[in-house]
């Protein structure tokens, strides 16, 4: 059961969206202000084989394979045993056969991954929907009930209605076809996808976060995941003060994603258009001019006017009250262009592999400049920015004889670095409070 939800926040009516969820009292940053239980989840593919199937957690060396379908990994016996209880008994045997067929081999992953989703919530609670075969659409709220509160969210609206994707629990054992239908048509716009250090490793089914919480690509809040043998928890946490009354917002995606790629995906993904400032900014502008060659004067001289405007006090840096975005000069609008942030990212991750120090940690401060423009400030992804250059810089032979080096803090919420800026010796410190794991 989820823990009273509305200790910090209220329901309210909201203009476009069904309701917004509002703070009761003031929100500091950092605080947890919701948790929610996953009523189901499954690791992606790519995960397989590395993860526990029940607690998510990476063990990839002490994982045993199930005897019985050869599919799912297990930590132990005891994870093992949780997962059998939580509906894999009613899978189990059926599973191989499910993944061999035509119907699974000929779907797209997508639509294998939802296949295996919704299999697993039809295991989970197969004597309740046996019992509830005509899956009313009953939109009064009960948040003690997580399943009932995933029935009560909205369906996306299409025009043409979803195919239900390949099922390991056959259609027609004992569930009526309209109900699964009804079920799958929740999952395009309300499952999200569960990260373990930013790093996407399941889908899952969060029914009060999605019944709760609108999107906006300025977040006040965002999601952090618990990885459990008793299930997947998430918890949404503020990274800003939150005023009474102010609507607690978090993000469907990267909000960096190009405004181009956000627009759509909003429209096709969840039938809404985002109107918060960063997009009604992109929309103001226009399009955006292409960035230079990365080698050209030009770019040189761009990335000379991006660190000053990102960093204005090269020995102090800290992150910036304000929102950069703004105000950005017109002569660094090709930063926002969707080639730059990859081309710089690849050129930092590259250069730190290669121990190309002077330049990783050059591409790196530009990056992370770039992050302070596109994110809120105490965003996750600044967060791990800091660490990866904070990394950089303990590896750097050149900044070995810099005594603060041997200082430097890594940990879960505190991270200190001192690297070096170019061929100039600019040593800075850069502290970031976060509460993410």
């Amino acid at each position: 059961m989820v823990e009273s939800w509305d200790t910090n926040v209220y329901l309210s009516p909201h203009e476009t969206a069904r309701n917004q969820c509002r703070a009761k009292r003031k929100i500091p940053l950092g605080t947890t202000i919701i948790k929610d239980k996953a009523l189901s989840a499954v690791l992606i593919p790519s995960e397989k084989g590395k993860r526990c199937d029940n607690c998510f957690k990476f063990k990839q060396s002490l994982l045993k394979r199930c005897s019985g379908c050869a599919e799912y990994w297990y930590c132990g016996s005891p994870c093992q045993t949780k997962h059998w209880k939580k509906g894999h008994r009613h899978m189990c045997k059926k599973i191989p056969k499910h993944q061999a067929s035509i119907d699974f081999q000929a779907s797209p992953p997508h639509k294998q991954l939802d296949g295996i989703l919704l299999s697993h919530l039809l295991a989970g609670y197969r004597d309740r929907l046996i019992e509830d075969n005509t899956f009313l659409d009953n939109k009064e709220d009960d948040f003690a009930d997580p399943f009932a509160t995933f029935k009560s969210l909205l369906p996306l609206s299409t025009e043409t209605e979803e195919e239900i994707p390949p099922l390991i629990i056959p259609v027609g054992s004992n569930i009526d076809t309209s109900v699964l239908k009804r079920l799958y048509s929740r999952f395009r716009n309300n499952n999200f996808l569960v990260h373990s250090h930013l790093n996407g490793i399941a889908h899952g089914i969060f029914p009060l976060a999605s019944r709760l919480l609108n999107h906006s690509c300025i977040p006040n809040a965002a999601v952090s995941y618990s990885l459990d043998p008793e299930g997947i928890s998430m918890s949404v946490i503020a990274i800003s003060d939150i005023e009474p009354d102010d609507e607690i917002v978090i993000p469907y995606f990267d909000p960096a994603l190009p405004y181009s790629t956000r627009r759509s995906i909003c429209s096709l993904e969840y039938g809404f258009e985002c109107t918060c400032r960063n997009c009604s900014f992109f929309k103001t502008i226009g399009e955006i001019p292409l960035p230079p060659e990365v080698s050209s004067s030009e770019n040189q001289r761009i990335e000379e006017q991006l660190l000053p405007y990102a960093f204005p006090d090269a020995q102090n840096i800290c992150l910036p009250r304000d929102a950069l975005l703004f105000d950005l000069p017109r002569n660094l609008y090709p930063i926002l262009h969707e080639k730059y942030l990859p081309s710089i990212s690849s050129t930092f991750t590259n250069a730190s592999h290669d121990r190309q120090y002077e330049l990783a940690l050059r591409s790196g401060m530009i990056l992370l400049g770039l992050y302070f423009i596109v994110y809120p400030p105490k965003y996750p992804q600044i967060g791990v920015q800091c660490l990866e250059i904070a990394k950089t810089a303990w590896n750097a032979s050149t900044l070995e004889e810099e005594g603060e080096l041997a200082n430097q803090t890594c940990g879960k919420h505190r991270i200190i670095f001192s690297p070096g800026l170019n061929a100039q010796r600019l040593y800075f410190y850069f502290t970031v409070q976060y509460s993410y794991t």
